[in-house]
């Protein structure tokens, strides 16, 4: 006989009084691995680690506002880590690659352009 439920119930009304951080200490205390699962907002507002190593950096975008994103995955001493530019605006870069990159005709892109295909 299965007694699954009853240990899901019990499970559940521990786990239910604590939070993800304390049920992880507390397991791995008793010598059982555990780690918690984190959203973008647990790393970004509450990993100690991610906060004490500056992995986020803030930028300022000027559609979006203030965004917070990944840093450099690697330090090193004698290098600037800030980031170079901010993410680019929808459809930015568009002309760019069509006309140096692609080297597309203009009539070309005034087709892609007309049927709504260009951000």
């Amino acid at each position: 006989m299965s007694r699954t439920d009853e240990l899901d119930a019990l499970i559940g009304a521990w786990t239910r009084e604590r939070t993800a951080e304390d049920v992880m200490t507390t397991l791995q205390h008793q010598g059982v691995p555990a780690g918690v699962v984190q959203n973008s907002e647990d790393l970004l507002e509450r990993d100690p680690q991610m906060r004490h190593r500056g992995f986020y950096a803030a930028t300022d975008h000027p559609e979006a506002g203030r965004i917070h994103h990944d840093g450099h995955p690697f330090r090193f001493t004698t290098i600037e880590h800030a980031p170079q530019r901010t993410p680019p605006i929808l459809g930015e870069h568009t002309p760019w690659l069509l006309h140096d990159l692609l080297a597309m005709p203009d009539d070309e892109v005034n087709v892609l352009a007309a049927g709504e295909a260009l951000a």
